[in-house]
Protein backbone atom coordinates (compact mmCIF):
# COMPACT_ATOMS: atom_id res chain seq x y z
CA UNK A 1 0.00 0.00 0.00
CA UNK A 2 1.45 3.24 -1.15
CA UNK A 3 1.10 5.83 1.72
CA UNK A 4 0.33 9.79 1.35
CA UNK A 5 3.22 11.40 2.53
CA UNK A 6 3.51 15.02 4.11
CA UNK A 7 0.61 14.49 6.08
CA UNK A 8 -0.08 16.45 9.66
CA UNK A 9 -1.03 13.87 12.48
CA UNK A 10 -4.78 14.49 13.27
CA UNK A 11 -5.58 15.90 16.02
CA UNK A 12 -7.48 13.80 18.90
CA UNK A 13 -10.81 12.96 18.59
CA UNK A 14 -11.31 15.72 15.65
CA UNK A 15 -10.08 13.28 12.87
CA UNK A 16 -13.74 12.21 11.53
CA UNK A 17 -15.29 15.48 12.26
CA UNK A 18 -12.88 17.30 10.20
CA UNK A 19 -12.44 15.11 7.50
CA UNK A 20 -16.33 14.92 6.86
CA UNK A 21 -16.41 18.79 6.61
CA UNK A 22 -13.66 18.35 4.63
CA UNK A 23 -15.60 16.38 1.77
CA UNK A 24 -18.46 18.20 2.27
CA UNK A 25 -16.92 21.84 1.45
CA UNK A 26 -14.61 19.69 -1.68
CA UNK A 27 -18.07 18.61 -2.96
CA UNK A 28 -20.53 21.80 -2.26
CA UNK A 29 -17.74 24.22 -4.25
CA UNK A 30 -17.07 21.86 -6.81
CA UNK A 31 -20.91 21.38 -7.43
CA UNK A 32 -20.88 25.22 -7.45
CA UNK A 33 -18.31 25.23 -9.57
CA UNK A 34 -19.32 22.76 -12.46
CA UNK A 35 -22.26 24.19 -13.51
CA UNK A 36 -20.74 27.86 -14.85
CA UNK A 37 -17.97 26.20 -16.40
CA UNK A 38 -19.80 24.07 -18.20
CA UNK A 39 -21.57 26.94 -19.37
CA UNK A 40 -18.71 28.66 -20.25
CA UNK A 41 -17.14 25.77 -22.62
CA UNK A 42 -20.80 25.29 -24.36
CA UNK A 43 -20.87 28.97 -25.39
CA UNK A 44 -16.55 28.52 -26.50
CA UNK A 45 -17.71 25.56 -28.68
CA UNK A 46 -20.99 28.04 -30.15
CA UNK A 47 -18.02 30.85 -31.18
CA UNK A 48 -15.51 28.10 -32.16
CA UNK A 49 -18.48 26.74 -34.80
CA UNK A 50 -19.79 30.18 -35.93
CA UNK A 51 -23.11 30.52 -34.46
CA UNK A 52 -22.45 34.00 -33.53
CA UNK A 53 -21.16 34.85 -36.20
CA UNK A 54 -17.74 34.37 -38.96
CA UNK A 55 -14.63 33.90 -36.43
CA UNK A 56 -11.22 34.88 -37.49
CA UNK A 57 -8.31 32.18 -37.53
CA UNK A 58 -6.42 34.66 -34.76
CA UNK A 59 -9.57 35.01 -32.41
CA UNK A 60 -9.89 31.19 -32.80
CA UNK A 61 -6.41 30.37 -31.53
CA UNK A 62 -7.38 32.21 -28.70
CA UNK A 63 -10.66 31.04 -27.68
CA UNK A 64 -9.14 27.45 -28.37
CA UNK A 65 -6.88 28.15 -25.62
CA UNK A 66 -9.30 29.52 -23.55
CA UNK A 67 -11.46 26.22 -24.02
CA UNK A 68 -8.77 24.02 -23.23
CA UNK A 69 -8.34 25.95 -19.81
CA UNK A 70 -11.84 25.31 -19.06
CA UNK A 71 -11.87 21.79 -20.24
CA UNK A 72 -8.49 21.88 -17.77
CA UNK A 73 -11.09 22.92 -14.85
CA UNK A 74 -14.48 20.51 -15.43
CA UNK A 75 -11.22 17.17 -15.88
CA UNK A 76 -10.26 18.67 -12.51
CA UNK A 77 -13.80 19.08 -11.11
CA UNK A 78 -15.36 16.05 -11.98
CA UNK A 79 -12.11 14.14 -10.20
CA UNK A 80 -12.67 16.11 -7.38
CA UNK A 81 -16.07 15.07 -7.20
CA UNK A 82 -15.31 11.44 -7.60
CA UNK A 83 -12.72 11.89 -4.84
CA UNK A 84 -14.66 13.02 -2.52
CA UNK A 85 -17.20 10.34 -2.96
CA UNK A 86 -14.71 7.60 -2.56
CA UNK A 87 -13.56 9.03 0.67
CA UNK A 88 -16.63 9.75 2.66
CA UNK A 89 -16.35 7.09 5.82
CA UNK A 90 -19.67 5.35 5.57
CA UNK A 91 -20.11 5.54 2.21
CA UNK A 92 -22.67 1.91 1.39
CA UNK A 93 -21.04 0.16 -1.49
CA UNK A 94 -23.76 -1.61 -3.48
CA UNK A 95 -21.95 -5.25 -3.89
CA UNK A 96 -23.60 -6.89 -6.78
CA UNK A 97 -22.65 -10.04 -8.81
CA UNK A 98 -21.35 -8.07 -11.84
CA UNK A 99 -19.60 -9.90 -15.12
CA UNK A 100 -15.79 -8.56 -15.21
CA UNK A 101 -15.37 -8.74 -19.09
CA UNK A 102 -18.80 -7.10 -19.75
CA UNK A 103 -17.43 -4.20 -16.92
CA UNK A 104 -14.56 -3.63 -18.87
CA UNK A 105 -15.92 -3.62 -22.71
CA UNK A 106 -18.32 -1.01 -20.96
CA UNK A 107 -15.24 1.25 -19.89
CA UNK A 108 -13.37 0.69 -23.37
CA UNK A 109 -16.65 1.91 -25.18
CA UNK A 110 -16.39 5.12 -22.96
CA UNK A 111 -12.73 5.52 -24.70
CA UNK A 112 -13.64 4.36 -28.30
CA UNK A 113 -14.09 7.86 -29.79
CA UNK A 114 -10.07 8.46 -29.18
CA UNK A 115 -9.02 4.93 -29.36
CA UNK A 116 -10.54 5.54 -33.24
CA UNK A 117 -8.75 9.11 -33.72
CA UNK A 118 -5.44 8.07 -32.48
CA UNK A 119 -5.36 4.57 -34.31
CA UNK A 120 -4.54 2.61 -31.14
CA UNK A 121 -4.82 -1.05 -31.55
CA UNK A 122 -6.52 -2.57 -28.21
CA UNK A 123 -7.24 -6.11 -27.46
CA UNK A 124 -8.90 -8.02 -24.47
CA UNK A 125 -7.35 -11.19 -24.45
CA UNK A 126 -10.54 -14.04 -23.51
CA UNK A 127 -9.44 -15.68 -20.24
CA UNK A 128 -8.20 -19.28 -20.83
CA UNK A 129 -10.55 -20.53 -17.70
CA UNK A 130 -13.92 -18.75 -17.27
CA UNK A 131 -14.34 -15.68 -14.89
CA UNK A 132 -17.44 -16.42 -12.85
CA UNK A 133 -19.47 -13.20 -11.92
CA UNK A 134 -18.00 -11.54 -8.93
CA UNK A 135 -19.22 -9.59 -6.23
CA UNK A 136 -18.26 -5.75 -6.60
CA UNK A 137 -19.89 -2.29 -6.63
CA UNK A 138 -20.29 -2.21 -10.53
CA UNK A 139 -20.25 2.00 -10.66
CA UNK A 140 -17.62 2.71 -8.15
CA UNK A 141 -15.44 0.17 -10.14
CA UNK A 142 -16.35 1.23 -13.49
CA UNK A 143 -14.68 4.62 -11.82
CA UNK A 144 -11.48 2.91 -11.60
CA UNK A 145 -10.79 1.06 -14.46
CA UNK A 146 -12.33 4.20 -16.30
CA UNK A 147 -9.05 6.28 -14.42
CA UNK A 148 -6.89 3.11 -15.45
CA UNK A 149 -8.15 3.14 -19.15
CA UNK A 150 -8.27 6.99 -19.70
CA UNK A 151 -4.72 7.13 -18.58
CA UNK A 152 -3.16 4.20 -20.78
CA UNK A 153 -5.43 5.47 -23.71
CA UNK A 154 -4.34 9.18 -23.10
CA UNK A 155 -0.71 8.46 -22.81
CA UNK A 156 -0.01 6.18 -25.81
CA UNK A 157 0.93 8.27 -28.84
CA UNK A 158 -1.14 7.50 -32.02
CA UNK A 159 -0.80 3.89 -33.61
CA UNK A 160 0.17 2.17 -29.99
CA UNK A 161 -0.93 -0.59 -28.68
CA UNK A 162 -3.01 -1.60 -24.95
CA UNK A 163 -3.73 -4.69 -24.10
CA UNK A 164 -5.68 -5.64 -21.07
CA UNK A 165 -5.58 -9.25 -19.69
CA UNK A 166 -8.28 -10.99 -17.50
CA UNK A 167 -6.78 -14.02 -15.28
CA UNK A 168 -8.85 -16.56 -13.12
CA UNK A 169 -6.19 -17.91 -11.12
CA UNK A 170 -7.19 -19.89 -8.00
CA UNK A 171 -10.24 -18.18 -7.19
CA UNK A 172 -9.03 -14.74 -7.48
CA UNK A 173 -9.84 -12.54 -10.38
CA UNK A 174 -6.76 -10.39 -12.09
CA UNK A 175 -6.73 -7.69 -14.65
CA UNK A 176 -3.75 -6.32 -16.34
CA UNK A 177 -3.42 -3.27 -18.70
CA UNK A 178 -0.25 -2.96 -20.72
CA UNK A 179 -0.01 -0.19 -23.02
CA UNK A 180 3.15 1.42 -25.48
CA UNK A 181 3.37 4.45 -23.86
CA UNK A 182 5.11 6.95 -22.23
CA UNK A 183 5.51 4.97 -19.22
CA UNK A 184 6.26 6.24 -15.58
CA UNK A 185 9.92 7.24 -14.64
CA UNK A 186 11.72 5.37 -12.10
CA UNK A 187 11.97 8.84 -9.64
CA UNK A 188 7.85 8.85 -9.99
CA UNK A 189 6.97 5.51 -9.50
CA UNK A 190 6.68 5.62 -5.46
CA UNK A 191 4.16 8.67 -5.99
CA UNK A 192 1.80 7.41 -8.69
CA UNK A 193 -0.60 7.16 -6.41
CA UNK A 194 -0.45 10.04 -4.66
CA UNK A 195 -3.16 13.05 -5.03
CA UNK A 196 -2.13 15.99 -7.34
CA UNK A 197 0.74 13.91 -8.44
CA UNK A 198 1.68 13.97 -12.10
CA UNK A 199 4.86 12.57 -13.61
CA UNK A 200 7.27 14.78 -15.26
CA UNK A 201 7.06 13.05 -18.87
CA UNK A 202 3.00 12.87 -18.35
CA UNK A 203 2.80 16.76 -17.85
CA UNK A 204 4.79 17.32 -21.18
CA UNK A 205 2.96 14.88 -23.13
CA UNK A 206 -0.67 15.88 -22.06
CA UNK A 207 -1.62 19.14 -20.02
CA UNK A 208 -4.72 17.79 -19.63
CA UNK A 209 -4.92 16.26 -16.13
CA UNK A 210 -5.53 16.27 -12.40
CA UNK A 211 -3.09 13.94 -10.78
CA UNK A 212 -6.51 12.31 -9.24
CA UNK A 213 -7.31 9.36 -11.37
CA UNK A 214 -4.72 6.66 -9.88
CA UNK A 215 -5.59 7.99 -6.27
CA UNK A 216 -9.32 7.78 -6.80
CA UNK A 217 -8.50 4.00 -8.78
CA UNK A 218 -6.25 3.06 -5.32
CA UNK A 219 -9.22 4.20 -2.86
CA UNK A 220 -11.75 2.37 -4.41
CA UNK A 221 -9.69 -0.97 -4.98
CA UNK A 222 -9.04 -0.70 -1.60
Amino acid sequence: MVKEKNQPPPLAGSRPKARKTKIDFISLTAHQLKKPLSTIRLSLKMLLEGDFGEVKKEQKDIIKKILQRSETLILLINDLLSMAKVREKGKTYNFTSVDIKDLINSVVGLEKEEIIDKKIKLQIEKPKIKIPAIMIDRDKMCLAFQNIIDNAVRYTPAGGIINIYLKNSGGKVEVRIEDSGIGIRDKDRKNIFTRFFRGSNASKMEELGSGLGLFIAKNIIE
